[in-house]
């Protein structure tokens, strides 16, 4: 299925590999919440969520599991499982961004391999920013960043 189960502590990577997933499915518009309210009386629309409803049940580690049964909704379980994996946490944000800031270059090792985890780093950063109101991490921290692991 997706290329990795969703744990507690993968969801920005997870769920770009979900998405990708249930896209090439396609069942895109699941997403879309007004395609969903435009169309949650029809059959399409139930077919397409259901779909995408069992897809998600096969891609969530078994400790997660209970939060998807939990709900009757694809959008609910996708909303909860968010909310479980800790993604609008300050806390979390600010483990992601210490980590950035204290990321070091090891002398001899390759640059290439500490450019891709910074990089990685960084866009775990951005997308747990994203789901955190009043946050702004920008270009121009991150270059700071980049340039202070060397």
């Amino acid at each position: 299925m997706a290329n990795l189960p969703l744990r507690r502590d993968n969801w920005p990577e997870w769920k770009k590999s979900f998405k990708h997933l249930v896209t090439g499915r396609g069942n895109e518009e699941v997403f879309n919440p007004i395609w969903c309210e435009e169309h949650k009386k029809e059959k399409k629309f139930r077919k397409k969520t259901s779909n995408a409803y069992t897809l998600l049940e096969l891609c969530v580690s078994a400790n997660l599991y209970p939060v998807v049964q939990a709900v009757d909704t694809f959008s609910e379980a996708m909303k909860d499982l968010a909310d479980a994996c800790g993604e609008k946490l300050l806390i979390k944000l600010g483990n992601k961004l210490y980590a950035l800031i204290h990321l070091d270059f090891v002398p001899g090792s390759s640059i290439a391999d500490h450019i891709g985890k910074f990089q990685s780093m960084y866009t775990s950063l951005k997308s747990a920013q994203i789901s955190t109101p009043n946050t702004k991490i920008d270009t121009a921290m991150a270059g700071i960043f980049f340039l202070k692991s060397f």
